[in-house]
C-alpha cells in the first residue's frame, strides 16, 4: 500500500466522504424515477446495499482485492482487518469500500419494482463478496513487492473504474433484468412500449446532480495522493458530464416535435461522467469533452437497442454504466495519438489489451451474476408475485404502506363493496389527504344524488327495468313494475327478463338498437294476465358492462279506448255523408241562410280553450247519432232536425275557433319544441327567437294577468344553441308564472337584451312579481332546492338554467336584487363554444 503524506490523507478523506454522497445520489435518482409505490423499496435496497457491500468488503473483499497475489488472480491474506494497520492502509480502505458500494448499487435501479428484497440481498452478496473483489485485484492490484493482478500485468489501464466498477455493475444489471424479466406491461404484444410515470423527477434530477458533486471524489481521489493529476481528474469530470449532457441535447433538438424528458439529460450526464472515467487523469480538455459527447450517444443508443430487445432497465443503468463505460475504456485508446500524456502508448497494442479487460468483465460479472442468479431462482424466486407488483413493492415487501395505497385500498373495497356510505380516512394536511377529502365531498353529493333519484325512481307511475344484454338478467326494477306484473322483487331479480316480456321482441330491439322510440310489445302477469305494453330501450354503460333500460306503459286500456273512438269516427262519417247529402237540399231554402247568421252570431261570442276540442267532436258525433237514430225511428221532424242541426253547426264553429287559435300559435310553438328537442348549433336572430318563445308560452299566460315583453335589437344574431336558450327561458317563464306572483295579481315581465362589447350580449330578465328572500338567494341554484315542496315545485328550474349558461353556453348568470320583483343577468358570448 502507497504511504500517503498528511495532505494526501486529508485529500482522500474529503474524497472518500464525497463518494459516500454517492449512495445519496442513487437513492434519490432511482427512487424518482420509479413509481411512488415501489419508492420506499427502492431506498430501502440503497441502503442494504451500502450496509452489505461495507461489511461484506471488510470481511473478505478487501483482502481478495488488495492482499498478497496468487498469480496475479486473487489475494489471500488480511482478511476481516483484524487489527488497522497504517493510517494510510485505513484510509484507503474507506476510499474503496465507497468504490465497492458504488459498484454494488448500480444493479439496483435496474430492477427496481419487481425484484424481491430478499433476492436483492443475495445479487448485493454475490458482487461484494466475490465479483467486484476479485476483478478489481486483476486490474488495480499492484504492491510494492511489485506484485500485480494479471490485467494490470498486461498493462490495462483503468484509472477510476469505467471497467471496474461501472461496466462490472452494469453487466450484473443486465443479467439481473434478464433473469426476472421485464415489468407488466411495460412491452404490449403489439410491439409497443408503455412509458411508466415517474414519482418525482425533481428529486431524480437532484439526485443527478449529488452524484455528481460525489464523482468529483471519485475521480480526484483515485490517485491516492493530491497532485496535479488529481486536480486534472477534477477538472475533466466536470467537463465529461457537461458533454454528455449536451450530447443528449444536441440530438433531441435536431427534431423540433421531440420533448425532451428530464430523464435523458440526466442520464446523458451520467454517461458523461462515466466515459471519462477511466482516463480523467490523463485527458487533456478536449480529450474530456470528445470522450463525454460520445458517452451520451452511446448511452442514447444502448438504451433503444435495449429496448429493441425488450430489455426492461428501469432508470437506464445499463446503458449508462454499461455501454458508456465500455466506450470510456476502449475509446480512451481511440483518441491517446492525440493526448500529449498517453502519446507513448502502442494504440493497437493497448487497443488489444483493453478489450481483453473489458470482454474479461464482461465474462466475469454476467457469467458469474447470471448463473448465480439462475441457481437461486431454481430453491427462491428472485421475482414478486403479480399481484404484489401492482400493489407495489412498499407494502408488499416491506409492510410500509403510503397514503396513497391507503387511499387506494379504499378505492378497492368501496368497488368490491359497492358501498357509497363508506369514506376516506386520510390524512388532510398532505397531499393524498386533500385529495381523499375532496372525493368525500365528491361521495357526499353523489350519495344525495342517488338517494333522490332512487326516491324519484321508485315513485315514477311507469315500470322501469334494467337487464343485461348478455343474458337478459334483471338486474333493477322500481316498484311500478312489482304492481303492474304482480311478481315481488325477489321474483324478479336475476331473472330473465323474457319471465314478463316477450323474448322475441326483446331481441328484436337490441338488434336495432332502439333508443328514445316506443314500440309496442306484450307481457305477460305472474297471474297469467296478457299485457299490450309500449315500451322505450334505452343503453347505459355501467363500468365495463353495458346495461339496457326499459321504460313501459300499460296500454291496454287506451288501446281499448282507441278502438271504441275508432268505430264512433266511422260511424260519424257515416252520418255525415247523409248530412251533407240533406244539407245540399237545405241550402236552397231560406231558412239555411237564417240559420247560418244565427250560428255566425254565436260563434263570434265562443272563446274556448283548445283544451275542449275533444269533447266538441265527441258531442258533434253524439249529435249526428242523436239524428240518424231519430230518422231511423221516424221521430225527426222539422223542428227536432233543425234543432241538432243548430247545435251541430256551433260545436263546428266551436271546434274551428280552437283549431284557428291553434294554427296561429303552431308555427311558434314548433321552432321552439324542434330546437329543444335536436341540441343543434345555428345562427338566430334573438328578437324574434325570443318572440317566439312567448308565443308558444301563451297558453300558460292565459289564465293569468301578466303580460311579458321583448326588448331586443333586431339586428343582434347569435352563433349559439337556441334550443337551450329557449329551456333557459322556459323555466325562468315558468318559475316567475308559479312562484313569483300573487293570484290573479296583474304583473309584467321584460326581457331587456343589450350588447356588451363586440362578443358577448346580456338578458337582463325581471319580473315585478313578489321577488325573492335574500336567504335563499344563494341556494336557489342548488339542485332540488325549493321552498314548495308539495306545492307543484322541485327545486330544478334554476339549477337546469345556471347549468345550461355556464355548461354549453359558456355564459354567466347572476341574480339581482331589485326593489320589487326578481331579476336575473345572463351573460353569453355571441359565438357559442
Amino acid at each position: 500500500m502507497p504511504q500517503l503524506t498528511v495532505i494526501d490523507q486529508i485529500w482522500m478523506l474529503i474524497c472518500a466522504a464525497l463518494v459516500f454522497t454517492m449512495q445519496l445520489g442513487f437513492t434519490s435518482l432511482e427512487a424518482g424515477i420509479t413509481r411512488s409505490k415501489n419508492t420506499i423499496n427502492v431506498a430501502m435496497k440503497n441502503a442494504t446495499d451500502l450496509v452489505i457491500s461495507v461489511a461484506a468488503f471488510w470481511l473478505v473483499g478487501y483482502s481478495l482485492m488488495y492482499g498478497n497475489s496468487f498469480y496475479g488472480l486473487v489475494g489471500l491474506d488480511t482478511f476481516a482487518l483484524y487489527e488497522y494497520g497504517s493510517s494510510s492502509e485505513i484510509i484507503i480502505f474507506f476510499f474503496q469500500a465507497m468504490f465497492c458500494a458504488t459498484a454494488v448499487t448500480l444493479m439496483s435501479g435496474a430492477v427496481a419494482e419487481r425484484l424481491r428484497y430478499r433476492g436483492f440481498i443475495f445479487i448485493a452478496m454475490i458482487v461484494s463478496l466475490v465479483i467486484y473483489p476479485l476483478f478489481g485485484h486483476w486490474a488495480w492490484h499492484i504492491n510494492e513487492n511489485s506484485q500485480q493482478g494479471w490485467l494490470a500485468a498486461l498493462g490495462f489501464y483503468d484509472y477510476a473504474g469505467s471497467t471496474v466498477v461501472h461496466s462490472l455493475g452494469g453487466w450484473v444489471a443486465l443479467a439481473a433484468v434478464i433473469v426476472i424479466g421485464p415489468r407488466q406491461q411495460r412491452f404490449n404484444k403489439s410491439g409497443e412500449v408503455n412509458q411508466f410515470s415517474s414519482h418525482n423527477l425533481a428529486i431524480s434530477l437532484l439526485g443527478t446532480l449529488l452524484l455528481w458533486l460525489g464523482w468529483f471524489g471519485f475521480n480526484g481521489g483515485s490517485n491516492f495522493t493530491f497532485n496535479e493529476q488529481s486536480v486534472i481528474a477534477v477538472a475533466n469530470t466536470l467537463l465529461g458530464g457537461t458533454a454528455g449532457g449536451c450530447a443528449v441535447l444536441s440530438s433531441l433538438l435536431k427534431n423540433k416535435n421531440v420533448k425532451i424528458h428530464p430523464t435523458m439529460l440526466l442520464n446523458g450526464c451520467l454517461a458523461g461522467l462515466v466515459s471519462v472515467t477511466a482516463g480523467a487523469n490523463v485527458l487533456s480538455s478536449w480529450g474530456a469533452i470528445f470522450m463525454g459527447g460520445i458517452g451520451g450517444y452511446v448511452m442514447i443508443s444502448v438504451s433503444h437497442l435495449l429496448v429493441h430487445m425488450k430489455i426492461d432497465d428501469a432508470v437506464d443503468a445499463i446503458a449508462v454504466h454499461l455501454g458508456a463505460g465500455c466506450w470510456g475504456t476502449l475509446g480512451l485508446v481511440l483518441i491517446s495519438p492525440f493526448q500529449p500524456a498517453l502519446a507513448h502508448w502502442d494504440t493497437l497494442e493497448q487497443f488489444v489489451i483493453q478489450c481483453i479487460g473489458v470482454i474479461a468483465c464482461g465474462i466475469w460479472a454476467f457469467g458469474v451474476s447470471f448463473l448465480a442468479l439462475h441457481a437461486i431462482n431454481r430453491f427462491t424466486p428472485l421475482r414478486v408475485t403479480p399481484v404484489a407488483e401492482r400493489m407495489g413493492l412498499n407494502i408488499t415487501e416491506h409492510g410500509a404502506p403510503t397514503e396513497l395505497h391507503d387511499f387506494m385500498e379504499f378505492l378497492h373495497q368501496q368497488t368490491i363493496h359497492e358501498d357509497l356510505s363508506l369514506r376516506a380516512n386520510i390524512d388532510p394536511f398532505s397531499e393524498v389527504g386533500v385529495i381523499a377529502e375532496k372525493y368525500n365531498q365528491v361521495l357526499d353529493k353523489l350519495q344525495q344524488t342517488v338517494t333522490q333519484s332512487n326516491i324519484i325512481l321508485h315513485t315514477v307511475a311507469d315500470p322501469i327495468i334494467a337487464f343485461k344484454p348478455d343474458d337478459l338478467t334483471v338486474v333493477s326494477v322500481n316498484k311500478a313494475t312489482k304492481r303492474l306484473f304482480g311478481y315481488s322483487a325477489e321474483e324478479i331479480l336475476n331473472k330473465p327478463i323474457t319471465q314478463l316480456v316477450a323474448a322475441e321482441k326483446i331481441n328484436t330491439l337490441l338488434k336495432r338498437q332502439l333508443n328514445t322510440k316506443y314500440e309496442e310489445i306484450e307481457g305477460r302477469r305472474a297471474d297469467g294476465k296478457k299485457l299490450l305494453l309500449e315500451v322505450s330501450l334505452a343503453k347505459t354503460a355501467l363500468t365495463q358492462n353495458n346495461y339496457y333500460t326499459l321504460i313501459l306503459k300499460d296500454i291496454s286500456e287506451r288501446k281499448e279506448q282507441e278502438l271504441k273512438v275508432l268505430n264512433a269516427k266511422q260511424q260519424a262519417e257515416n252520418a255525415l255523408e247523409k248530412l251533407q247529402s240533406m244539407q245540399n237540399h237545405l241550402v236552397q231554402t231560406e231558412k239555411l241562410a237564417a240559420l247560418g247568421q244565427l250560428v255566425a252570431g254565436i260563434a263570434h261570442e265562443v272563446n274556448t280553450p283548445l283544451g275542449i276540442a275533444v269533447t266538441t267532436a265527441s258531442h258533434i258525433n253524439g249529435e249526428i247519432n242523436q239524428i240518424i237514430s231519430n230518422y231511423s225511428s221516424g221521430e225527426l221532424t222539422e223542428e227536432t232536425f233543425n234543432e241538432g242541426l243548430n247545435k251541430i253547426q256551433e260545436s263546428v264553429q266551436l271546434l274551428l275557433k280552437n283549431a284557428n287559435r291553434a294554427s296561429q300559435l303552431i308555427r311558434s310553438f314548433k321552432t321552439v319544441a324542434v330546437d329543444q328537442t335536436n341540441a343543434e348549433r345555428r345562427v338566430f336572430k334573438l328578437q324574434s327567437y325570443l318572440e317566439d318563445i312567448l308565443d308558444s308560452l301563451k297558453p300558460n299566460f292565459r289564465k293569468t294577468n301578466i303580460i311579458a315583453t321583448v326588448q331586443c335589437d333586431d339586428a343582434i344574431e347569435l352563433d349559439s344553441y337556441p334550443g337551450l336558450l329557449a329551456q333557459i327561458i322556459t323555466n325562468l317563464l315558468m318559475n316567475s308564472l308559479i312562484h313569483g306572483f300573487e293570484p290573479k295579481q296583474h304583473g309584467k315581465i321584460i326581457l331587456e337584451v343589450n350588447r356588451k362589447g363586440a362578443t358577448h350580449i346580456t338578458l337582463l330578465y325581471k319580473d315585478n312579481g313578489k321577488g325573492i328572500a335574500l336567504d335563499i338567494i344563494p341556494h336557489i341554484y342548488e339542485p332540488f332546492y325549493t321552498t314548495r315542496r308539495g306545492k307543484g315545485g322541485s327545486g330544478l328550474g334554476l339549477h337546469i338554467v345556471h347549468n345550461l349558461v355556464v355548461g354549453p353556453l359558456g355564459g354567466q348568470i347572476e341574480t339581482l336584487t331589485p326593489d320589487q320583483g326578481a331579476a336575473f343577468l345572463i351573460t353569453l358570448p355571441m359565438h357559442a363554444p
